[in-house]
């Protein structure tokens, strides 16, 4: 089998797999659906987890579209509210700081070199966003903006390039904190599922009802993308404070009380 065969069955599966989750995802709602769930393997359960949360930052990213557009425009508009601003020089540092990607450097003392943006003990040098961007335009931009405690108010002239400058050094940390993210809210989202499922397993052991911690993890793992929906999707825009761990419970309740009284099946 050719290469180029390989990589489109591996596409056709991975489609297939995501499909798969999805339509497992808008099952979830369901609490009649979680008796052939709590069938799954807790190794599946897991990558279903990791499936839904990566879905998630999809689509955080997707509706965070317009507030990433509109942060130019947002910080121009607050700058504008500024009337006076002055610099008093003061940075001590161990070592240099360096973001040899984006040509930032961040340092006690050194000479000017045509980074994009040099901040030193005694001035700011900065190029403009369209010289950084589209090297040759450098010949059009003009020479590189100096800032120092004597012209540090010159700055309020230039509201609009600062607004543009400041939100461009946001957007480049965007990849960086997204994964800070990832990171925070799995290991919250565990630690939610895990507690919330041996609090469910202890109810059912004081009511007298089998029901193996194994299987609960499982229905607690398969009941999270309400949780995971309506607390992340949002989070740009509002937050719905602890509704989508009520939401979570609710289903993950439902779904225990339903098995446990299902006739069907002995635990």
């Amino acid at each position: 089998m050719r290469s180029d065969d390989v990589d489109i069955v591996d596409v056709e599966v991975r489609y297939h797999r995501f499909i798969k989750t999805v339509i497992t995802m808008m099952r979830s709602f369901n609490p009649f659906f979680y008796k052939s769930l709590s069938r799954k393997r807790l190794s599946d359960a897991m990558t279903y987890f990791f499936e839904v949360l990566i879905i998630c930052f999809i689509l955080l990213v997707i509706v965070s579209i317009p507030v990433f557009l509109a942060l130019p425009g947002n910080l121009s508009t607050e700058l504008s509210k500024l009337d006076n601003f002055t610099i008093d020089p003061s940075l001590e540092m161990d070592e240099t700081i360096e973001f040899n990607r984006f040509d930032i450097t961040i340092t006690d003392t050194k000479d000017y070199e045509e980074e994009f943006v040099l901040i030193t003990n005694e001035s700011v040098y900065m190029k403009s966003l369209m010289c950084q961007l589209v090297k040759p335009t450098c010949l059009l931009t003009g020479e590189t903006k100096v800032i120092n405690s004597e012209n540090a108010s010159e700055l309020l002239d230039h509201k609009e390039g600062l607004g543009k400058l400041i939100s461009f050094i946001l957007l480049l940390m965007i990849p960086g904190i997204l994964v800070l993210l990832f990171v925070y809210y799995l290991i919250s989202y565990i630690l939610i599922i895990l507690i919330t499922t041996s609090i469910i397993y202890l109810i059912c052991k004081l009511t007298k009802h089998r029901m193996h911690w194994r299987k609960l993890l499982i229905i607690g793992i398969y009941a999270c993308p309400v949780m995971l929906l309506l607390d992340i999707v949002p989070l740009l825009y509002f937050s719905l404070s602890i509704l989508p761990f009520i939401f979570y419970i609710a289903i993950f309740g439902t779904a225990v009380f339903l098995i446990i009284h299902s006739k069907k099946k002995k635990w």
